[in-house]
């Protein structure tokens, strides 16, 4: 029958085609098996891979490293050498439901979050552009008319905002694998600034309830859920404003570098909820408001201090008075550590996330005008006030934004001092990003018009 299917001539040819053809259809027999093996484990592991890292694609408990299930966890504190967290956490998509959102609301946010985990890439921990998942914003979204509704439909925040990016950072987001990952990137952005020991021994000792959530359940707000918050800069517009009650009548106040109250109350307030330092800052802080008579961070009771560590100092500071030991000169410089009201202790402070700054920087305020300069970063009062765009419910602003001509650089200068623009920062990108968040209502924003 072969031999008349290819026309032989003899019963030679006819065996040795028949005995190619055999050989051949085994090859591809044995050549479909195979690929059809490997097609199937690849399709199998990266099903399993997406399942792990989706969990609107599981109807049951998944695993993400190095999540946390955000402010109701049970912390660990004593155990001395920390290991990376299995992280077993409820569905997401049952998180999501418990939110105060409706239905439009909750699945637009489950859908941009599944549709950019779907699209992580293999390699994501390389990239200073990729960022660890967390489920810390469930916490920040019980308001029903909180700003982040507007965030998640509003098209001006499509590529900007991103709900699902860690805020704070504690003792459980501590592994090897985490520092390696962020040991490439430096200053804010990273933790390359410092050794494994130095990050694990900081971090191993936030492990209050205080740490993981921006605001103290003791300090919450009434049973809407929803909190207001005044956010103030430092800004000349402030001097003569008579914003005081106002500021003060908000159920949280956040401040940020030289934060003087006393003799301009009337114009900013008395009350400080939080305070926001990059640990470097604090001390420059402290230095230039001397002779303003700032010589310290401010105090009152229930304050809080957020701070934002670009250098070994802050990690060392922070392991040493959380274990009563001596603070710490600056090694690269020798300076003295900032000396506080009174004792610091790990329920008084909030550490933001390498990947929340550097999230802000790529996403928020992204200078094409110093895209070159290694150092840049977003200012200490863009990340204050982005930080409580992304935990508050209603934001006021006050002290940014002002007239660089019309106003003095600071509400408490005594002469007229000319706004000083800096290379590591973009003032200009900043303002202009204040003033299209207040144009979309997504922020309240003095302007004093």
């Amino acid at each position: 029958m072969i031999c008349k299917l290819f026309n032989c001539k003899s019963s030679g040819h006819g065996r040795f085609i028949s005995n190619r053809v055999v050989r051949l259809v085994l090859a591809l027999c044995l050549g479909m098996t195979v690929y059809t093996l490997v097609i199937g484990t690849f399709k199998f592991t990266t099903i399993q891979t997406i399942r792990e890292r989706i969990p609107f694609l599981a109807n049951k408990a998944f695993t993400i490293r190095p999540l946390t299930s955000g402010r109701n966890d049970t912390l660990h504190s004593t155990a001395p050498q920390m290991k990376e967290e299995s992280g077993n956490l409820p569905n997401i998509d049952t998180l999501i439901q418990g939110i105060a959102f409706n239905q439009t609301y909750k699945d637009a946010l489950a859908a941009d979050i599944e549709r950019r985990e779907a699209q992580r890439p293999s390699n994501w921990r390389l990239s200073d552009a990729q960022y660890t998942s967390d489920t810390q914003f469930v916490n920040y979204m019980n308001c029903a008319t909180s700003v982040r509704k507007k965030l998640l439909l509003e098209s001006f925040f499509t590529k900007k905002y991103l709900p699902e990016v860690p805020i704070l950072i504690w003792n459980k987001h501590y592994s090897q694998e985490e520092y390696e990952r962020l040991a490439q990137f430096r200053s804010i952005f990273g933790w390359k600034v410092a050794s494994a020991s130095v990050i694990s021994s900081a971090l191993s000792l936030l492990n209050t309830t205080s740490n993981t959530y921006m605001f103290d359940h003791d300090r919450s707000p009434g049973q809407d859920g929803c909190t207001s918050c005044a956010v103030i800069g430092n800004g000349g517009i402030l001097n003569g404003s008579k914003m005081g009650k106002e500021i003060d009548s908000h159920d949280y106040v956040f401040r940020v570098n030289v934060a003087l109250t006393k003799g301009h109350e009337e114009d900013v307030g008395t009350k400080t909820s939080f305070y926001c330092a990059a640990f470097r800052s604090l001390s420059n802080s402290v230095m230039s408001g001397a002779r303003y008579g700032f010589h310290a961070p401010p105090y009152q009771k229930g304050i809080r201090y957020v701070f934002f560590p670009k250098t070994d100092w802050a990690y060392m500071f922070l392991s040493a008075v959380f274990s009563d030991k001596p603070a710490p000169r600056n090694p690269a410089d020798g300076r003295s550590p900032p000396k506080f009201q009174t004792k610091l202790t790990a329920n008084d402070v909030k550490l933001v996330h390498p990947d929340f700054e550097r999230y802000i920087r790529d996403r928020w305020v992204n200078s094409t005008r110093r895209k070159n300069v290694e150092f840049y970063r977003p200012s200490t009062g863009a990340i204050m006030l982005i930080l409580a765009l992304h935990t508050c419910d209603k934001v006021d602003v006050y002290g940014f934004a002002g007239s660089f001509t019309k106003y003095s650089e600071y509400y408490y200068d005594t002469a007229f001092r000319k706004h000083v623009s800096y290379l590591n920062h973009d003032s200009d990108i900043e303002k202009e990003l204040w003033i299209q968040l207040h144009q979309l209502g997504i922020i309240n924003l003095y302007t004093r018009e």
